[in-house]
């Protein structure tokens, strides 16, 4: 969210978010260095997209279009995530994994057990042809539920968690569940790069803190690339500055 106060068709409320209004920012970035890749602000409900998909996947459609036969791998959340979707992406070449809510359509009928009848590490999975789903409990938590078009639901890992001792110990984890906590979180990366130093000013002109937006984006991206290339780089308050 780019934080703005004054009037605009394309100012957003989102009350759960940290900054509750402003401009929508739909990004891809890269997992491992938080370079953001590309990015679309949102404008309101477009008819532009596919008829046959909803919001959340008509952005992940135009945000990966030119990853199109070049074997990327995506990671996303349950707004995005769809089987229609990550079975689309694969046409495309392009591997998806995403949670995955359990009320949305084609969900399989034969991981409906509820909640409360999980054990800690309990793992249950469905695959038809090269789309899978797994659903997993972690110890303290909810079960989560993944889709991929990129995993073997049956193959496991192993991750450590703590008892109740306060002791690592090995637990069996879905391989696409320990992918996704691994490389999900490219965008939140290059959040914290933006939220640390900024050009941004007060102003009431929309068109003014979307362009300080678009500034400090090419900042935050040049960095990620000096840090790339360079053995002892600078801090980023300094780069900042510098440039």
């Amino acid at each position: 969210m780019v934080p703005f106060k004054g009037r605009s068709t394309m100012k957003q409320y989102m009350p759960n978010k940290p900054i509750k209004r402003g401009f929508k920012i739909w990004a891809l970035a890269d997992s491992a260095s938080g370079f953001l890749l590309n990015f679309d602000v949102y404008t309101g409900k477009k008819t532009n997209g596919k008829p046959e998909f909803g919001l959340g996947e008509n952005v992940v459609l135009n945000l990966c279009g030119n990853l199109k036969n070049l074997y990327y791998c995506v990671y996303f959340d349950n707004f995005f995530t769809s089987i229609p979707l990550i079975s689309k992406l694969l046409e495309y070449r392009i591997f998806a994994c995403g949670t995955f809510r359990t009320n949305k359509k084609f969900y399989p009928k034969n991981l409906m057990k509820k909640d409360n009848k999980y054990a800690s590490g309990d793992i249950e999975y469905a695959q038809c042809n090269d789309i899978s789903v797994m659903r997993w409990k972690d110890r303290g938590s909810k079960p989560v539920t993944l889709i991929s078009n990129m995993h073997n639901a049956a193959e496991h890992c192993v991750v450590l968690r703590r008892n109740s001792k306060g002791e690592k110990v090995p637990v069996s984890c879905p391989t696409g569940i320990s992918d996704y906590n691994r490389y999900m979180g490219g965008v939140d990366k290059f959040d914290q790069y933006m939220a640390a130093y900024t050009i941004s000013q007060k102003s009431r002109r929309w068109w003014i803190k979307l362009f300080y937006y678009f500034i400090d984006t090419a900042i935050v991206n040049s960095y990620i690339l000096y840090k790339e290339s360079c053995n002892k780089a600078k801090k980023n308050i300094c780069f900042t500055v510098g440039i």
